[in-house]
């Protein structure tokens, strides 16, 4: 699933924000083989460091089809990437400018990548964890009153629980999946408490964030249907790079966030 999709157009520049799904299970997309060669010596030895094989592949041609992605927008070759991570824990590639986040649930996973917007996505398929797969004849009540406590505000609660059981599920992962983007945005991640972060909806759709308020903002769901099937939610969150690209925006982001 070698696929590159955009529909987050970037006015400044017209350029597109370009996004890019693949699968981490199989050698469809990258060969184990081909993605160890990529891979650096730090790497390597983060990927021994895994005990399950499954893990340890899928990170293995994780990181190296993410640097045939960034190392094909400059022309270079992927093991002689450096990608170093920031104070706050986001992700950069020394000496370019070039913003990419990426996000994995299951199998397959998504890299988003711009070179004048800070980037941030998250993937979620709905089948993993709590809630079983859509295509199940038997569908058990959802039971997380007190998860939905603990990431919504009063009104998503609200949205959450006047839908069926089924509808509550699916609403679930949009609204996590847009929160998520914007926590890894800021570099916190799962640090930063889901609940500081409040969505504007329209309908049941998250549309924004009503907190925080930050100019140029923007929140997008990229629609996974054509690739992955229903049962998947994503979202992207962009800002300018002149905003969100230094440690110092991220913290007046989070600082905001409380």
């Amino acid at each position: 699933m070698d696929a590159d999709h955009s529909s987050i157009a970037d006015a400044k520049k017209s350029r597109p924000v370009r996004l890019f799904f693949y699968r981490l299970d199989c050698d469809a997309d990258i060969s184990l083989a081909e993605a160890e060669g990529c891979l650096s010596a730090d790497e390597r030895l983060r990927a021994e460091d895994f005990v399950c094989t499954r893990s340890r592949h899928r990170y293995v041609r994780g990181r190296g089809y993410l640097r045939r992605i960034l190392a094909r927008q400059l022309h270079l070759a992927p093991e002689s990437l450096r990608l170093l991570t920031h104070g706050n824990g986001r992700p950069y590639l020394a000496g370019s400018t070039l913003s990419f986040n990426v996000s994995h649930s299951g199998d397959l996973a998504i890299c988003a990548l711009s070179q004048s917007l800070s980037v941030a996505v998250d993937l979620e398929l709905h089948q993993q964890g709590l809630w079983p797969d859509f295509n199940s004849r038997e569908q058990p009540a959802f039971d997380g009153d007190a998860l939905l406590r603990m990431v919504f505000s009063k009104a998503e609660r609200q949205l959450l629980l006047a839908a069926s059981d089924r509808e509550r599920r699916r609403l679930f992962f949009e609204f996590w999946t847009a929160k998520e983007a914007l926590m890894k945005l800021t570099g916190r991640g799962l640090s930063l408490a889901p609940d500081s972060i409040e969505l504007f909806c329209s309908g049941s759709r998250p549309r924004g964030f009503s907190r925080p308020q930050i100019q140029d903002l923007r929140l997008h769901k990229i629609d996974c249907g054509p690739l992955i099937g229903p049962a998947a939610s994503c979202h992207l969150v962009t800002l300018p790079a002149r905003m969100a690209g230094s440690a110092q925006t991220s913290l007046d982001i989070a600082e905001k966030l409380g």
